[in-house]
């Protein structure tokens, strides 16, 4: 299959699964352009509140961590617990606690008594609170690097003197401030939401099967750090070899944002802005029939 047969089939393979839930064409284009202002901190809250919050929401954007977590559900729950997302009262009201990330996982924890908090598994005697205490560190990194900040523009600015075209010095950067939580998957999430100068695919599980398969690659094959690298080339190359062919049709152009949204929504059929995922299956079948 030619790289343009793949992108025919993956846009192909969208409209239809996207027709049957009726979702037309053109209403698929909200998807392949920041999808974060769905969000509810996009509308709620700017400056360096929103990064913090977009920061969180990201760190948190992967299977196990995003089921406990629950970010949109839980959303006026986090902002609460971090001061309405302002880095600086966030680290001040823990700066009295022996341990603040102890003291923070226990303010996250499910409540019973006022019904709220996250909830996860604490019956284990080792590791118990692992994933609480991982998205805790990381919410106290994002803030301590945020804090010197004094708008969003200057967070963009710092990360673009690190970029210049380069996701490996970018990407080892962002991670070196915030050392926990950011795998390059979830950082590769957060930086193409945050900006459009950063058009970056997210290597995760999805685009790494199909990339595979469209390059019969081994299983597996981007199973590392360096091969997540890789994928990520490789996915700016592939944009720019179908847009060669779109431009000598007369076609639109597409970002690489856009193809791995479209790869994405091909194996995922998460249609997550015109059925939210706090809708359950049932609520999305009923909507359909009314």
């Amino acid at each position: 299959m030619t790289e343009f047969d793949f992108y025919k089939l993956t846009k192909d393979t969208i409209i239809r699964t996207a027709g049957a839930r009726g979702i037309s064409s053109s209403e698929l284009k909200k998807y392949y352009s920041h999808t974060d202002k769905y969000c509810h901190f996009y509308n709620d809250i700017s400056g360096i509140p929103q990064v913090f919050a977009q920061m969180a929401f990201h760190m948190q954007n992967a299977t196990m961590i995003s089921s406990i977590v629950k970010f949109e559900s839980n959303y006026d729950f986090l902002k609460r617990v971090t001061c309405n997302f302002v880095p600086n009262d966030f680290i001040s009201k823990y700066s009295s606690c022996k341990d603040r990330v102890d003291c923070l996982v226990e303010d996250l924890r499910w409540n019973a008594s006022t019904g709220q908090g996250l909830k996860w598994d604490s019956s284990k005697s080792t590791k118990k609170d692992a994933i609480a205490i991982r998205f805790a560190k990381s919410l106290f990194e994002c803030a301590e690097y945020l804090k010197s900040f004094a708008t969003k523009q200057d967070v963009l600015n710092d990360l673009k003197s690190h970029y210049n075209n380069n996701v490996k010095s970018l990407i080892s950067y962002f991670k070196s401030k915030i050392k926990t939580g950011f795998s390059v998957a979830l950082s590769c999430d957060f930086l193409k939401e945050f900006d459009s100068s950063f058009d970056l695919p997210k290597p995760d599980v999805h685009i790494k099967d199909v990339i595979s398969a469209l390059y019969g690659r081994e299983e597996n094959y981007y199973n590392t750090t360096a091969k997540e690298y890789e994928l990520i080339q490789e996915m700016q190359e592939l944009t720019k070899n179908i847009n060669d062919v779109l431009n000598s049709k007369g076609e639109d152009p597409i970002t690489v944002y856009q193809l791995d949204r479209m790869i994405w929504l091909a194996c995922t059929e998460n249609f997550f802005i015109h059925f939210p995922s706090t809708l359950t299956s049932k609520q999305i079948y009923i909507s359909n029939i009314i």
